[in-house]
């Protein structure tokens, strides 16, 4: 186990830092949001199409006002026209209705009534096609290295912050500041990524600690009595 030394400074509200901590984790893992946003599919389909899609549902056709509104809250308020926006944005970022017609197995007229009608269901088959496609063109976006939205390359993290560190649930507990630049495994990676989209900051900042209990301190595992656990962030990163 390496040496530890603890970093001085004043002792603060677990809360407070366990909330900073969960934020830089959010901060600091891209999984291309912003690029599935609602600024960004107003952005690719074009003010005009939004507005073919409000007609399609039975809505008035929003102004450039509303449509900046909605960009900013990053929300569609109707329903059925999020849905549509949703959809005719996905077949965007396949490539366009022929494109999307080849990479999902269905004729370039069922893509089209698709897009353009909220009561209409594609059948599941096609509807796994589509979410890989989300999938591996969000991860895209945010620079992570996929096929068909599989991560084919373990992150990189860099991490610097206070640390408390117990090889087993017996052992002394060895408290310092610590900075980490570690390369993860892919499953790891996998499970880091997978936690962040879903919203679980926790579960992503768990699983690097997993990691770094038995690869980087070599604990004998990891609990919430033991292994690698930090305290608190002075910053984190993730690079590929």
């Amino acid at each position: 186990m390496p040496q530890f030394r603890r970093k001085p400074g004043q002792q603060r509200n677990p809360n407070a830092m366990r909330a900073d901590m969960l934020n830089s984790v959010h901060r600091g893992i891209d999984v291309g949001e912003e690029h599935v946003s609602v600024r960004a599919q107003i952005k690719r389909l074009g003010r005009d199409e939004v507005r073919k899609a409000a007609e399609a549902v039975g809505r008035k056709p929003p102004s450039d006002r509303t449509l900046r509104r909605w960009a900013k809250n990053n929300r569609i308020p109707h329903p059925e026209l999020r849905e549509l926006v949703r959809r005719a944005d996905q077949v965007q970022r396949a490539g366009g209705d022929e494109a999307a017609a080849q990479k999902w197995g269905r004729s370039v007229r069922t893509i089209r009534s698709w897009k353009s009608n909220p009561n209409h269901s594609l059948r599941d088959d096609a509807q796994d096609k589509v979410a890989e496609t989300d999938l591996a063109t969000r991860r895209s976006a945010a620079g992570i290295p996929n096929v068909n939205g599989r991560i084919t390359k373990p992150a990189t993290v860099t991490i610097s912050g206070d640390v408390w560190v117990k090889g087993t649930s017996s052992s002394p507990t060895y408290e310092a500041h610590r900075n980490v630049d570690k390369t993860l495994d892919l499953e790891t990676t996998e499970r880091v990524v997978e936690a962040r989209e879903r919203g679980d900051e926790a579960a992503a900042l768990a699983a690097i600690e997993e990691f770094l209990s038995t690869n980087h301190a070599v604990c004998d595992g990891y609990g919430d009595e033991f292994g690698w656990h930090w305290e608190n962030l002075d910053s984190f990163e993730i690079r590929w």
